[in-house]
């Protein structure tokens, strides 16, 4: 069984599709049926060529996603050592602040010749 199909087409392409059937020797719509067969029987192997191609690409992705993973866990490992660094520095300058006011504590209690107690949340000076 046939079906029909009609489309509205511009000038230009109604005269190049006459023009090319005419120069083949065969009636538009010979021309069109082949035009149609040519383009489903092309398509249909451009989809087995581009399912093989997918898989190519699949595996392709797969391996560049992998490569990207590694770089990325080296950029973490890398991260983590700096901030360990940050850490570490912190924790100096922490105790290098904390020596610092335990310094000054000291040299006031020399200089007033009084000690400091803790009140609170702070320290007091008992000097009179």
């Amino acid at each position: 069984m046939t079906k029909t199909i009609s489309a509205r087409i511009d000038d230009t392409l109604h005269s190049m599709v006459t023009d090319e059937a005419n120069q083949e020797g065969i009636t538009v719509n010979e021309k069109l049926k082949g035009m149609l067969n040519n383009h489903f029987n092309v398509e249909g192997k451009k989809e087995i060529s581009q399912s093989l191609k997918a898989d190519e690409n699949f595996e392709e992705s797969i391996f560049k996603l992998d490569k990207k993973q590694a770089q990325q866990n080296n950029n973490l490992k890398e991260i983590f050592k700096i901030l360990d660094r940050l850490s570490d520095r912190i924790s100096e300058n922490e105790v290098k602040i904390l020596e610092s006011v335990y310094q000054q504590i000291k040299n006031h209690e020399n200089h007033f010749k009084h000690d400091m107690k803790c009140i609170g949340n702070g320290l007091r000076c008992n000097s009179s």
